[in-house]
């Protein structure tokens, strides 16, 4: 995780420097707008002295002709003048570039540090919100930072809040119980997509609430998660109708859905290459840059689950189950998330930890949240910080809040 943290430098340098450069750019942009002024002034300044000087001593010249008398000295004053003003040597500017920006930006040193903790990260909350609702089970960001949560719980439903320091500043309530909201997923405009106990993705209008159907139908299934990749595609667990939470499993389908924008289905994913079922219960959806889709999968009664990545052609890249060091209770992976390093968050609710995996589903680190016990749902908000939300154990009722967090990858 160092590795990425290094690359987070330096992105953040670039990031710097290129505003240092702007702002010097600008700055000699200024000098030379003055030195233009200045010089227009100076030759408009010149030229009108050549012209009356000009004016003058023709009108001198003609009334010495008119008297035949020899011309008066005061005719080469003009070009005396002229021989003033050096017009053959001007003053131009000449821009000279600093040969030394690389040598300025900053180096990549070796450091050692102790390899014994490899597994362990720090984490640390900067500040948590009273967000009044007893269940967090679904977070999403909006591009003005406000956030969607879900309640499925207490059927609260659907709410986007704003925050003002550690309160809510504004609260907006758009749907009730009459959705059992399984997973939801922000489109670029800020509306928002929601997977329900139906066949057809519904989607929730970001101004006023408004609910209507989209173009995303997985019939006769029924929708469970929903992701929008980062060019564009719409990603939806499915699942037969009263199969959800039933163990042993009950027959019937279990497919990963990819539509395009217009709601054609680009590809769906359900057996592996031995026409063996990939899924059991998915619950949850993320993707990487690189088109792996994370799949979390509940495999086996009291919330054992598994963490599945597949590639687009849809061969297994690998099955997360947990680690030992966090094993004592069963991976609960009840919510994804991909970082802007393509690395995967999974909330582990039952074991308070967030697992840190790579693009193929390969444990990088683990954190546990401490305070921020039973962690369901995590976001990263427009600047790149962590939101976690959080679940309340079972038969207590206690408003949970909303944790805005950072950790040491």
């Amino acid at each position: 995780m160092k590795f990425v943290h290094a690359k987070k430098a330096i992105l953040n340098q670039k990031r710097i420097v290129k505003r240092k450069i702007d702002e010097s750019a600008d700055e000699l942009i200024d000098v030379l707008n003055v030195k233009w002024t200045n010089f227009q002034a100076e030759l408009s300044e010149n030229i009108e002295k050549l012209k009356d000087n000009s004016e003058h001593n023709c009108t001198e010249g003609a009334a010495c002709f008119q008297q035949d008398e020899e011309p008066n000295s005061s005719l080469n004053e003009p070009r005396n003048e002229l021989a003033k003003l050096n017009l053959n040597q001007i003053c131009v500017p000449k821009f000279t570039p600093v040969k030394e920006i690389k040598n300025n930006f900053g180096i990549i040193e070796d450091i050692y540090i102790d390899y014994e903790d490899k597994y362990k990260t720090k984490f640390k909350i900067r500040r948590h919100y009273n967000t009044g609702l007893s269940y967090i089970n679904h977070i999403a960001v909006c591009s003005d930072d406000s956030l969607w949560l879900c309640d499925t719980v207490d059927s609260t439903g659907i709410h986007r809040i704003d925050f003002e320091g550690s309160d809510r500043k504004s609260v907006a309530r758009f749907c009730t119980n009459e959705l059992k909201i399984n997973g939801i997923a922000v489109l670029p405009n800020d509306d928002l997509l929601v997977a329900t106990d139906g066949s057809v993705i519904k989607r929730v209008d970001f101004k006023t609430g408004e609910v209507s159907d989209t173009n995303y139908n997985v019939s006769p299934l029924q929708t469970r998660a929903v992701y929008i990749t980062l060019i564009g595609h719409v990603l939806v667990a499915a699942m037969t109708y009263e199969t959800a939470f039933k163990f042993p499993v009950l027959p019937g389908h279990r497919v990963v859905y990819v539509f395009d924008k217009q709601g054609e289905k680009l590809a769906m994913y359900e057996y592996d290459k031995f026409g063996a079922p990939l899924f059991k219960m998915p619950d949850s959806l993320t993707s990487t840059n690189n088109g792996n889709i994370s799949i979390a999968d509940f495999n086996a009664a009291g919330g054992k689950g598994r963490v599945i990545v597949i590639n687009e052609a849809g061969s297994v890249l690998n099955v997360y189950s947990g680690h030992p060091d966090v094993s004592k209770k069963l991976l609960t992976p009840v919510g994804l998330t991909t970082t802007e390093m393509d690395t995967i968050i999974v909330s582990d609710m039952n074991s308070h930890t967030l697992h840190i995996l790579n693009d193929i589903g390969q444990l990088l680190t683990y954190v546990n949240t401490m305070e921020a016990r039973f962690p369901y749902c995590t976001t990263f908000n427009t600047y790149g910080k962590l939101y976690l939300g959080c679940s309340a154990p079972i038969g207590q009722s206690d408003k949970i809040k909303l944790f805005y967090e950072t950790y040491d990858e």
